[in-house]
């Protein structure tokens, strides 16, 4: 929702908007729907926003200039979760602050999921994927490559979207990534080979994917520059990567001679 300073709810069978709310002017990161007297909530830059049917908004009370990252709606629809800035997770009884859980996290809590009377969570620094059952008693943790930014469950299956542009799988303990794609920033560059059919591509994340279009897989995955260079405050192409000019790809050729690929990179190199 980044910057928008309103909340709005749509009816998917008509397409139509049926009712609007102000949050405030605060940056928001992430909503829920649920089934009680407040059927909207709000993760902000200073603190949780709930909204009623009416669209009525009620600050949340207890914690109110916390940054908060993410946030959930408890089943029973009084209860919601939200997972803070330092890693520490509010457990709120309609919009009152009943109790905070500190330490859960290294970093930012950017996901938190309510399903079965599970609660799934992740934090930024730690890469760590935690699920507690519904009294916050915890009962497994999985190491990530990327900190997870969605996490849902279903049929005893874990499906997490992370910060890199992956997509995990966890069933049964044991990871299996089912999609890469690129993340921070641009995809500047493709190729397709000929001989192949598979499709190359680089962007400003710091990767180039080989994708096999006809089995919809990633086939291949390297990096453009292992170390990262020196950031400039101006020049270059613009980019909303967080990456150095060295680790941007600008645009990705293969040689039909030997099967090279040349990256040319937003700091001039080749």
């Amino acid at each position: 929702m980044a910057q928008d300073v309103s909340v709005h709810c749509f009816e998917i069978a008509t397409k139509s908007k049926v009712a609007s709310g102000k949050i405030g002017g605060d940056a928001s990161f992430d909503m829920d729907s649920s089934s009680g007297n407040f059927v909207c909530v709000v993760a902000a830059k200073r603190g949780i926003k709930f909204f009623d049917s009416s669209f009525k908004k009620t600050d949340g009370t207890g914690n109110e200039s916390s940054l908060q990252c993410s946030v959930a709606a408890h089943s029973n629809g009084n209860t919601f979760f939200s997972g803070d800035g330092q890693g520490n997770i509010c457990i709120w009884a309609g919009s009152q602050l009943a109790k905070a859980l500190s330490g859960i996290h290294v970093g930012a809590i950017n996901a938190i999921s309510f399903i079965n009377d599970k609660v799934f969570t992740s934090g930024a620094t730690d890469k760590i994927l935690k699920v507690f059952d519904k009294d916050f008693n915890q009962q497994e943790t999985y190491d990530l490559p990327s900190h997870a930014r969605a996490i849902d469950f279903y049929q005893n299956k874990i499906s997490v979207g992370c910060r890199d542009g992956t997509i995990i799988v966890i069933e049964n303990g044991q990871q299996n990534t089912v999609m890469y794609s690129h993340a921070t920033g641009e995809t500047w560059g493709l190729e397709v080979d000929d001989s192949t059919g598979n499709v190359i591509t680089a962007g400003d994340d710091n990767k180039i994917l080989i994708f096999d279009p006809v089995k919809k897989i990633t086939v291949a995955q390297s990096t453009i520059n292992d170390v990262p260079g020196k950031r400039k405050k101006i020049g270059g192409a613009s980019t909303l990567s967080v990456l150095p000019p060295n680790q941007q790809s600008r645009g990705v050729a293969l040689s039909k001679a030997n099967g090279h690929i040349a990256i040319g990179l937003n700091d001039g190199q080749l």
